[in-house]
C-alpha cells in the first residue's frame, strides 16, 4: 500500500481533493515540495482519474479546478462509482480566466462512505491547467489513470488506461455533510 493518500476529506472546510494530507502531492511532485505549474493539456479529449476516499456521507455540490496561464477551450469534471460508472458530471464549461480557480456547479450528489473516482476532461491541447509536476511512476503510485475519449464529454462508463503523464491536477469537490 502506498504511503500517501489520495485524497483528503476535510468536513470543517467541506472539500474533498486528490491533493492529499499535508503536502503529499509536493512530495510526489518532487520528493521535496513544488508550486503548480501551468501545463498545457496533454491531448484532446483526454480524461484524467483520480482516486477519491469519503470516510463519511456527503452530497457534493460544487467544483473547482484551477486554469493555467491560458484559457482556451472546455472542462468537463464529473465523478464515478467504483465501477467505473458516472454519478454525476459539470457537462461543458468553458475555461473563464487564465492562473486562477475556477468553479462550476453539479447537482447535488449524495456520497455514501467509500472509494469514489474524481475525473476531469479537457477539449483540447490549447487549454492549460495549474497542475503539480514530477515523475509518471509517481502519479501511477497514487492511482491516477487515464482514458482517450474519441470525444468531448466525459464517458457514462470509463475505462482506465496506465496513467503516462507527468503531473497531478488541483481539482476540488465542494460538499455538505449528510445526517
Amino acid at each position: 500500500m502506498s504511503e500517501w493518500r489520495s485524497v483528503i476529506v476535510n468536513p470543517a472546510a467541506g472539500m474533498l481533493s486528490p491533493a492529499g494530507q499535508a503536502g503529499s502531492l509536493e512530495w510526489l511532485a518532487t520528493g521535496n515540495g513544488s508550486m503548480p505549474t501551468s501545463t498545457a493539456w496533454p491531448a484532446a479529449n483526454l480524461a484524467i482519474f483520480f482516486p477519491l476516499y469519503v470516510i463519511e456521507p456527503v452530497t457534493i455540490y460544487r467544483v473547482s479546478w484551477e486554469n493555467g496561464a491560458t484559457a482556451n477551450g472546455n472542462i468537463d469534471v464529473g465523478l464515478y462509482e467504483v465501477g467505473l460508472n458516472r454519478l454525476v458530471n459539470t457537462g461543458t464549461v468553458a475555461q473563464a480566466g487564465t492562473s486562477t480557480i475556477q468553479t462550476a456547479d453539479l447537482a447535488d450528489t449524495t456520497l455514501k462512505a467509500g472509494t469514489y473516482w474524481g475525473a476531469i476532461q479537457g477539449s483540447a491541447t490549447t487549454i492549460t491547467m495549474a497542475v503539480n509536476t514530477g515523475a509518471a511512476y509517481r502519479w501511477r503510485t497514487a492511482s491516477f489513470a487515464e482514458q482517450a475519449v474519441g470525444s468531448f464529454g466525459l464517458p457514462a462508463n470509463a475505462t482506465f488506461a496506465a496513467y503516462t503523464r507527468a503531473f497531478g491536477l488541483n481539482v476540488s469537490y465542494h460538499f455538505h455533510n449528510t445526517v
